[in-house]
């Protein structure tokens, strides 16, 4: 950080961004060097075939060329690791090897011009082993040569040329993300609903990077540090509660749920049980690419009987825009264990505000299901990404906003459903006192949530159950209008149930506050950060004392700003920008919640074994937990419906039944508790001393 500038323009990358990428190419050349190496010293005497002379020089330059890219790749990557993501002084002078090694390519690209020729054109009466060596280096040369230029492409910013300012104005990034989603016309469309979507999306992504000057190893980063920084307030938050306890404060607890006086309880017929048996339902509506991911080694076999193969001319009046052999129909029966005439209707029919659902007769609870399909393709992308709000009517409510992408996929599903009067024909199939079952994971969950609110006045007695629903949905007031019948499940620190317009504005303010607090080479921040990704083995957890209250071992909030940051005034002004754009925020756009009642599945322990599965428990939380992001290594996998699956799995088989009351170990964080509960024990802890 800020952007590395070279060759008189801007660049998506950053001059400490070469340690890892040049500590691969030092590895790879001295590979390379060993074996031309051995290949020349054993065969230095049989150089006197056809184009002897020619292969005898480009064994010599070749070389040459290896050592003086190996001595300028160790000058780049020490260079690289000095200083910190901030602190970029030390580093000031690496933009002389770099242009070094951009003059090294020229040669090199002439010798392995040569080497081609050679090789493939006049090596004919040489040695074997040398034509061979020769082959495969000049083959390793143009396949690193197509990947140089692909990475080229990658950090290659279309708005880095400098001429006297070095912010590109908001106009022209609105600008590049309009055509960049152009270019996306060509896979989704270029309807009117295509084109109005994606210039709002345009504004959205253009907005949220106004102003930033961070390339996207920075923002990596800035991530891990939230982390860490997160991870300290929690153990603060948990310090809070062993000290009220040893003081015996009674209904001090930090994270329980209200009492049912101020806080509905849940229905009963919110259970685990019922939450395991609809999230098939949920599952698959994915269709057969789930059921394979799921069933890696059988998935195919396991389908196959289902499948019936050669149908394309045939007409499937329950089964519209299904691929050739029925496979995704055949999923739906494999998952669910539902007969073929059970699904009354099924489509698979997938455009922009417009998503794959089925209904189904549920012959064990007696009930008609609508089961509503998540994200799964690029036009679903562009419905979640679909952000800004609608207004959504609701008896008796006023001022009800929802998510405009999956408001306008529910009124798809809702239109569909009344078209082919498909709800009515499910229920005259069905037995006598069905009732009206929806689900859906993912942005089906919340397609799911608001078709419910939408056939609420026409089935009274409908339920509808969303896993991993969207975090900025519906207003407050819709979120508390449909507790009475929609029931959600939160699994860890899913991401999804806690993004939103404001949740990302406020992580883009703590993300820049972290890296211009920050002292730590940024390599050693990714490295840390990677092995915890995937061993979940990182810094030992700080206990919940006195001094991790006040002094963290990397940043803190009270910590102050090292003095090279305080001489970046385009952090500085970066993170002014996102304050106000924050501010501004919460005057305009209205905050969003998950709907209904909210079963967060939470880890029972925080240590876990490298390949381990964690013991999980469920607590009931509001929606108003859900207004931060929770960055962990697990954000993204926790979200995958087979990792809710199989969390369900384990509460239904160990008896688990959801609490109102806080686990030990666990806490979800809320913004007053921040602000507030850690104030009132850093003051009373002063008080006692």
């Amino acid at each position: 950080m800020p952007q590395l500038q070279a060759f008189r323009r801007k660049w998506a990358i950053g001059s400490d961004d070469f340690v890892y990428p040049g500590l691969g190419e030092i590895f790879l050349r001295i590979i390379w060097l060993v074996v031309v190496s051995v290949i020349f010293h054993l065969h230095k005497d049989a150089f006197n075939c056809k184009g002897g002379d020619l292969l005898h020089a480009y064994f010599v330059g070749l070389l040459t060329l290896l050592v003086v890219s190996i001595l300028m790749a160790s000058v780049v990557v020490y260079l690289s690791m000095q200083g910190t993501i901030t602190n970029q002084w030390p580093r000031r002078k690496i933009t002389i090897p770099l242009y070094i090694k951009v003059a090294i390519c020229l040669p090199e690209l002439a010798w392995n011009i040569m080497g081609t020729y050679w090789s493939f054109g006049i090596s004919s009466g040489c040695e074997v082993p040398v034509v061979l060596t020769v082959k495969a280096v000049v083959l390793t040369g143009w396949v690193i040569g197509i990947i140089v230029l692909v990475g080229l492409g990658i950090v290659f910013d279309p708005l880095g040329a400098i001429h006297g300012s070095s912010t590109a104005s908001k106009e022209q990034a609105q600008r590049l993300w309009q055509t960049r989603c152009k270019i996306l016309c060509c896979c989704v469309g270029c309807d009117e609903k295509s084109i109005a979507a994606f210039n709002g999306i345009a504004e959205i992504v253009s907005n949220f990077f106004e102003g930033v000057d961070l390339v996207p190893t920075d923002i990596a980063c800035g991530l891990i540090l939230v982390h860490r920084i997160q991870k300290n307030e929690q153990h603060r938050l948990k310090s809070v509660v062993v000290q009220t306890r040893d003081l015996q404060r009674p209904d001090t607890h930090t994270n329980s749920i209200p009492s049912s006086s101020s806080y509905p309880a849940p229905k009963h017929w919110m259970t685990v049980p019922l939450m395991c048996h609809y999230m098939k339902f949920a599952m698959a509506s994915y269709g057969w690419p789930l059921y394979v991911f799921t069933h890696l080694l059988t998935g195919a076999c396991r389908l196959w009987p289902q499948c019936r193969c050669c149908t394309c001319t045939k007409s499937h009046g329950d089964v519209t825009n299904d691929n050739c052999c029925l496979c995704n129909t055949a999923s739906i029966h494999k998952t669910t264990g539902t007969y073929p005439d059970d699904i009354v209707y099924a489509s698979f029919h997938n455009k922009i505000y417009e998503i794959p659902f089925f209904v189904s007769i549920d012959r064990k609870h007696n009930a008609v299901v609508v089961a509503v399909r998540g994200t799964l393709s690029l036009k679903d992308v562009i419905t979640d990404l679909t952000a800004e709000c609608d207004s959504l009517d609701i008896e008796d409510l006023e001022d009800c906003k929802a998510h405009r992408g999956i408001l306008q996929a529910a009124k798809y599903v809702q239109e569909t459903l009344d078209k082919h009067r498909i709800l009515e024909n499910a229920f005259d199939i069905a037995q006598e006192g069905a009732q009206l079952v929806i689900t859906g994971h993912s942005l089906g969950a919340g397609s799911a949530s608001l078709l419910a609110i939408l056939l609420k006045p026409k089935y009274p007695d409908l339920i509808c159950f969303a896993f991993s629903p969207s975090g900025g949905l519906m207003s407050l007031h819709a979120s508390e209008y449909c507790r009475d019948f929609v029931c959600s499940v939160v699994l860890g620190r899913d991401i999804i149930p806690r993004l939103g317009i404001h949740t990302m504005e406020r992580l883009k303010a703590q993300l820049l506050r972290a890296v211009q607090a920050s002292d730590m080479p940024k390599y050693q921040l990714l490295a840390s950060g990677v092995w915890q990704m995937f061993c979940g083995l990182g810094e030992p957890s700080p206990p919940p004392s006195e001094e991790t209250e006040v002094h963290t071992p990397l940043i803190s909030d009270t910590h102050p700003t090292p003095s090279y940051a305080r001489h970046q005034p385009d952090l500085q002004v970066a993170a002014g920008i996102a304050e106000r754009q924050r501010e501004q925020r919460l005057l305009t756009h209205t905050w969003m919640y998950p709907p209904g009642h909210i079963l967060q599945i939470i880890e029972a322990s925080e240590k876990v074994s490298c390949c381990g599965e964690p013991d999980y428990e469920a607590v009931w939380s509001q929606p108003e937990e859900y207004k931060e992001v929770l960055v962990s290594p697990k954000m993204l996998s926790d979200h995958m419906p087979d990792a809710v699956m199989k969390a369900l799995d384990q509460l239904m088989d160990r008896g688990i039944l959801p609490t109102t009351q806080p686990i030990d170990g666990q806490i979800i964080l809320r913004d007053y508790l921040k602000k507030k509960l850690i104030k009132e024990q850093v003051c009373s802890s002063a008080q006692s001393k």
